[in-house]
């Protein structure tokens, strides 16, 4: 039990003025209120006030002005007060930044206030904070003994559900009252609970991960008993109506999943009775005592599991009796059915879910306003055309651009900053001391609470409508919580190679490039395991119930978004991969990577805090189901491309092909658009792209897929076809030419075994290379009329061969 006693210094308070708390006590003047103001007496937090509220009306015992060094004031009417009532009033007599309840009759530990000033003080985004809570039940002789803890992560979606949070567990700051936060006193059952549920839309919680305060459970205060048995379902039901208007379908939708899980649940769950260690059996004259304790702490605990039944059978009737649930039973039915459906077809050799690409719906852009969030520290002409590209870009969605100088050390682009500030271009924010990124990014989130928020890194560049898709991408499902575009420098979202920071492709300008992946890649949206923060939309309601960056463990920068991505998917959240949006990143500008260990610190913690992490991006890199959508993007631009095309056929790996070229024919890969055809170790026949930077690859099953190769082959329009290093190549690659339309003239040499013996294969052809043309009768144009580069290309090709070759 906590005793009286002095004031203990506050080790982790910060400054030499930490800001004053106010312990709101109701009170019925029982005998245990004794023990709660000495719970305040004895907390290592320095600056505090009491203000106990008289709910007795009469015959309250009076109270000193200060309680040990504290100072008390004891309010009231001179009425009796509903509990409601005496909140409000202790809340406007308070004078504190932070305001906490305590029940007369439970108490904190010494550490409690301190540890929740400390996580509002490290979070400046955050107004809520709430530690654990242990529940004692205490029998006749004054015996305790804990049978519920209450210490859960905050969920926004449980909380519509039940209240898991006591009311002394929970500190919050007192703008919240001030900004319309009151009691309901029209409620005389869950008022805390409607109370919480106006704290969550207009504050951040934060969980304090610690047991630190005491709620006792007796006789006395008739919890789960008979007497309010009846009172459950009729408050469940007045909170729901209340709050259920404000509710939105996704919300309704997540609300019943969860009451679902609970009813099979209940009594798995951190709210369960917790069970005991049987002690050993007392001697037989004490037994009957000891039964009898017993069977005192099993009833209390079958009242409190028969409370938490009945709150979630009252929650589910009225959910279940709602309109929107009526209404949705056709749709409801046919998820069922698709879920089956695509239960009994998913591979079961694949360790992950199969990801699937989906299509868009017809949707307009978000309504909601959205912030585009740049931190900037350093790098003037980066910052300038990512900025440019920002005012250029052409958006319905309404946006506002916040850049925030992070102390930047470079006079010039702080002048370019205030400029376009001035203009009405842009919001700026300065930092008076360089925070870095991750600081940075949770300012500007918390800008305004309302709005989704798009991070962007100062060294990209956007284009077109890009948030409008980026916004129509995350709206598309519910669930979905962050978006990524695809960028050349961007790992798992990375293009043309993945997980490669690359260069903007030759024939593209970021311009180009994104409108490609819009026409081609129209609507399409992937999971992908973690958002990328080089552009990272997230949706506001995701933000709020996921909370911001975790400043704690990835406050120097790398992983922050990786733990955002990890944290929003425990909570039923999506990351997605919008493929229908480039964003192009130069990468490591304004806030440059100097420091590998940094990285890997980072990513030493966030594997010790997500163990999951890195076997769901390595299953993700092992699929790969963004391929396809890369591959039409390669397509559409070897199509595009007004170079020649120039098939050879090999036996060897595209390195060591490359290795053998000698000079002259390597300087057709920088005038033609070159590609590969050569077989793999599975008799598969591969097409390579021999352009650097580039990662195009189709595989062909042979010989099951040849009609599908020469159409493929068919469609680059070959203009010339080589043999190279023909050992090994299957006999009906040499039908290819004419299957292409191509003449056939030249020798082989069979490098393999290093002789000038003929090639048993092809018994006809001499002895050294083998070219093919197009036919002279394949075309009517003649050289005049062939395209200045085509013509230019084939006699630069000509000058190669040995013998010379006939015109096309």
């Amino acid at each position: 039990m906590p005793t009286a006693g002095s004031t203990a210094q506050n080790s982790s308070a910060t400054g030499p003025t930490p800001p004053l708390v106010s312990v709101i006590i109701r009170s019925m003047g029982r005998h245990t209120l004794r023990e709660a103001l000495d719970s305040v007496v004895r907390q290592n937090y320095p600056a505090l006030e009491i203000v106990v509220v008289d709910a007795l009306g009469s015959g309250h015992p009076s109270l000193p002005c200060q309680y040990g060094d504290i100072p008390l004031s004891l309010c009231g009417t001179g009425q009796r007060l509903a509990r409601s009532r005496a909140a409000n009033l202790g809340m406007a007599q308070a004078r504190g930044q932070y305001l906490i309840f305590l029940d007369d009759d439970d108490w904190f530990e010494p550490s409690h206030i301190d540890a929740l000033v400390k996580g509002l003080r490290e979070r400046p985004h955050a107004r809520v904070a709430y530690a654990g809570v242990q529940c004692l039940h205490f029998d006749s002789q004054g015996n305790s003994q804990p049978i519920l803890e209450y210490n859960a992560p905050f969920n926004s979606i449980r909380i519509l559900f039940e209240n898991f949070i006591p009311i002394h567990a929970v500190l919050f700051d007192k703008s919240l009252y001030e900004a319309g936060c009151h009691f309901d006193e029209d409620l005389n059952l869950y008022e805390d609970w409607d109370f919480w549920l106006q704290l969550r839309e207009r504050g951040t919680f934060i969980h304090v991960d610690q047991i630190s305060a005491i709620y006792r459970i007796d006789a006395a205060n008739n919890l789960g008993s008979t007497a309010n048995k009846g009172l459950l379902p009729d408050g469940v039901l007045r909170i729901i109506n209340k709050w259920r208007s404000h509710w939105t379908d996704h919300e309704i939708s997540r609300l019943f999943d969860y009451a679902r899980k609970g009813v099979t649940t209940a009594g798995n769950n951190e709210n369960s009775p917790k069970q005991n260690i049987d002690h050993p059996e007392p001697p037989l004259p004490a037994e009957i005592s000891k039964l009898h304790e017993k069977i005192a702490l099993l009833t209390t605990q079958l009242q409190v599991s028969m409370t938490q039944l009945d709150t979630v059978t009252a929650r589910l009737n009225a959910i279940e009796t709602s309109s929107i649930w009526r209404f949705s039973y056709p749709y409801r039915y046919l998820m069922s059915r698709l879920r089956a459906l695509l239960h009994n077809r998913r591979p079961k050799s694949i360790p992950a879910p199969p990801q699937t690409v989906r299509p868009a719906g017809n949707r307009e852009p978000n309504p909601h306003p959205v912030d585009i969030i740049v931190p900037v520290y350093k790098g003037l002409e980066e910052t300038r055309q990512c900025l440019e590209s920002l005012l250029a870009a052409e958006n319905k969605t309404h946006q506002e651009i916040i850049v925030i100088d992070d102390a930047s050390p470079e006079p010039a682009l702080v002048e370019y900053l205030q400029e376009l500030a001035q203009d009405g271009k842009i919001t700026i924010l300065h930092n008076t001391e360089n925070l870095g990124f991750v600081l940075t990014c949770n300012r500007g989130m918390a800008l305004h609470s309302e709005r989704d928020v798009v991070l962007l890194n100062s060294d990209t560049q956007v284009a077109n409508d890009w948030l409008d898709r980026l916004a129509a991408c995350a709206y598309r499902d519910s669930p979905i919580g962050t978006v990524t575009p695809f960028s050349n420098n961007a790992t798992i979202c990375s293009y043309p190679i993945f997980c490669a920071d690359n260069a903007l492709p030759r024939d593209c300008s970021p311009w180009q490039m994104d409108d490609l992946f819009r026409r081609l890649n129209s609507g399409q949206a992937l999971d992908i395991p973690t958002a990328v923060g080089f552009c990272m939309y997230i949706r506001r309601d995701c933000l709020t119930e996921v909370g911001y960056f975790d400043t704690e463990h990835f406050g120097k920068g790398y992983g922050e978004e990786n733990d955002f991505s990890l944290r929003a998917q425990a909570l039923g959240w999506r990351n997605v991969l919008c493929a229908d949006t480039f964003v192009y990143h130069t990468g490591g500008v304004s806030f440059a990577d100097q420091q590998n260990e940094k990285k890997d610190r980072a990513m030493a913690k966030l594997k010790r805090i997500h163990p999951e992490y890195w076997p769901r991006v390595l299953s993700h890199i092992e699929q790969d189901p963004a391929r396809p959508l890369r591959l039409s993007v390669d397509l559409a631009r070897i199509a595009a491309s007004e170079l020649p095309n120039l098939l050879f056929i090999t036996g060897d790996s595209p390195e060591d092909f490359l290795a053998t070229l000698d000079g002259p024919t390597r300087s057709l890969l920088d005038t033609a658009q070159v590609f590969l055809l050569h077989p793999d170790d599975s008799r598969q026949q591969i097409v390579s792209w021999l352009r650097e930077g580039e990662a195009f690859r189709l595989y062909f099953g042979w010989p099951a897929d040849r009609s599908a190769l020469q159409s493929f082959l068919r469609g680059l329009n070959i203009g010339r076809l080589h043999f190279h290093a023909i050992a090994g190549l299957d006999p009906l690659l040499y039908q290819l030419p004419g299957q292409l339309g191509l003449s056939q003239e030249g020798a082989a040499r069979n490098r393999a075994s290093g002789s000038e013996r003929e090639h048993p294969l092809i018994d006809w052809l001499p002895l050294l290379r083998i070219h093919a043309y197009p036919r002279p009768d394949a075309s009517a144009r003649t050289a005049a009329e062939t395209p200045p580069n085509r013509s230019r290309f084939l006699e630069k090709f000509r000058r190669l061969t040995p013998r010379g070759a006939r015109s096309a």
